[in-house]
């Protein structure tokens, strides 16, 4: 875990611009002025390429248009019932209820799975998730969410012990022996490191991504291309995922 946060924090483009700040910083003390003034220009440089949308979408495009995904009108037509929605955030707090405890990507990827659950007659829905720190697992708050809006309890499965997309993995194949396809659904940016971790466990997975965060569309407006510290985010997210899809090959 600690090992995860380090990393984190080291491939985080934030973090590349404080460090060029503190560098200055050490050349300013030094009465280096001279390089301190190109440090300074050269971070602002650094925070303009980063907060753009350039380089953050063309990391992301390449993880979220990876792969052919079956459209919703063919849905039927899977064999698989198992529709396995994997974790992604939520909290236990008292004065919040129902969905809202869930975070943003999670409630995408639970209404995607309901609308696959609803489209495929016989289906089921693998919900996944640990506890992490609060008294509750993700899986049973998704299956809370998932039963206030119609989906029937006896379709619901958990998986409550899986704390990352590994285990995950490990978790449902342990749980069905006997089955090798499986709908996977979790964010876009996130999907071809699932593939990878599932088809490493002997299943065949179908991908259903949601919480797409490149879009493609005819418009463009100018503010897309201005700076925007939103794009850094997007940035931080797309290098975590080829980390962990790094990672998770070198494991292999």
């Amino acid at each position: 875990m600690l090992v995860r946060s380090i990393v984190r924090l080291i491939i985080s483009p934030s973090t590349w611009i404080i460090i060029v700040l503190l560098i200055a910083l050490v050349f300013y003390i030094s009465r280096n002025k001279k390089a301190a003034c190109r440090m300074l220009v050269a971070s602002v440089i650094l925070t303009i390429i980063l907060s753009t949308r350039l380089l953050p979408n063309l990391l992301l495009e390449n993880l979220e248009y990876h792969t052919d995904c079956i459209p919703p009108e063919s849905y039927d037509s899977i064999r698989t019932k198992n529709i396995v929605v994997l974790g992604a955030g939520h909290t236990d707090a008292p004065d919040i209820h129902g969905i809202a405890r869930l975070s943003n990507s999670a409630i995408g990827r639970l209404a995607k799975g309901i609308t696959i659950y609803r489209q495929i007659e016989g289906s089921r829905l693998v919900l996944s998730g640990y506890a992490g720190r609060t008294e509750i697992s993700q899986a049973r708050v998704m299956a809370e969410a998932a039963i206030s809006l119609g989906v029937n309890p006896d379709d619901i499965i958990l998986l409550e012990s899986p704390n990352n997309t590994e285990s995950e993995a490990k978790a449902f194949a342990v749980r069905f022996p006997g089955e090798r396809e499986a709908i996977i659904v979790t964010d876009a940016f996130h999907m071809r490191r699932a593939l990878y971790l599932f088809r490493g466990e002997g299943i065949s997975p179908v991908p259903a991504p949601s919480n797409f965060l490149v879009i493609h569309d005819n418009k463009r407006y100018l503010s897309e291309f201005l700076p925007n510290p939103g794009n850094m985010d997007k940035l931080g997210i797309a290098l975590h995922e080829y980390v962990g899809l790094l990672w998770a090959k070198i494991k292999k």
